[in-house]
């Protein structure tokens, strides 16, 4: 037996969409007026395609659409399948010719249709022509609604693309000159201070180098990276380079 909902409908969305069509169902088991189930579950189906993003085009309202609420119309036996053919009505008289009386009656028979028949497609279903165009004319009024909706409701967005962009403070070359730094004026019991004093730089030139605005070829980088790798002797407060 085919999937009562068709795949392209999980989790929460194809919770929902169960439930719409559970709600059809109960209508049928109340007031079993076909046309009005049928239009309820292809209702339910457009809106589950809404909430999932997934788009009305007009091969899905005239085509998957009507397959799926046929298939879940045949599991809920709202309509037969195979389809059947109703039959010459054959006649018969009944009463009692000892009473007097006659009464002539006739009943309607029906009889599955060959396979040889089943020509047309209608969801994951074989079935004759005139069985596909008879359900397509009962949802011919839904189709055309949600024409309407798809033509007057703008496209569906993609959801927004997160991009997690590193700020320039956490780059590499920049964690490796403050890191280089900070141990350097830990080990020495120094401060920065006293390395902008030792390497000849100002304070301006010191905070270009922590934000990496300096290039590694420039003469202020160069004179900062000879105080931290010791070729140039710290110089304190008081005291000449010698």
């Amino acid at each position: 037996m085919p999937q009562e909902i068709p795949d392209q409908f999980s989790g929460d969305d194809r919770n929902r969409l169960h439930a719409d069509l559970l709600r059809a169902h109960s209508r049928w088991l109340a007031n079993p007026f076909l046309d009005d189930c049928l239009n309820e579950a292809y209702d339910a189906f457009a809106n589950a395609l809404i909430r999932s993003n997934q788009p009305l085009s007009d091969g899905v309202l005239a085509e998957s659409i009507p397959g799926w609420v046929f298939q879940w119309a045949v599991v809920q036996g709202w309509l037969p399948y195979p389809p059947l053919r109703r039959l010459p009505r054959t006649s018969r008289v009944r009463g009692n010719l000892i009473e007097g009386w006659i009464k002539p009656s006739s009943t309607p028979s029906y009889a599955p249709v060959g396979p040889h028949e089943l020509t047309a497609t209608l969801g994951t279903y074989k079935v004759t022509d005139w069985y596909r165009a008879d359900i397509m004319k009962r949802l011919a009024s839904r189709i055309a609604h949600w024409r309407a909706e798809a033509l007057s409701s703008p496209p569906a967005l993609p959801p927004p693309i997160v991009e997690l962009i590193t700020p320039p403070a956490m780059t590499e070359p920049l964690l490796n000159r403050e890191r280089r730094l900070q141990t350097f004026v830990r080990d020495k019991s120094t401060s920065i201070a006293a390395i902008c004093r030792t390497a000849n730089v100002h304070k301006p030139n010191m905070q270009q180098w922590r934000h990496n605005a300096l290039s590694e070829d420039s003469v202020m980088s160069q004179r900062i990276e000879d105080v931290l790798s010791g070729k140039t002797p710290l110089v304190f407060r008081g005291k000449k380079k010698g």
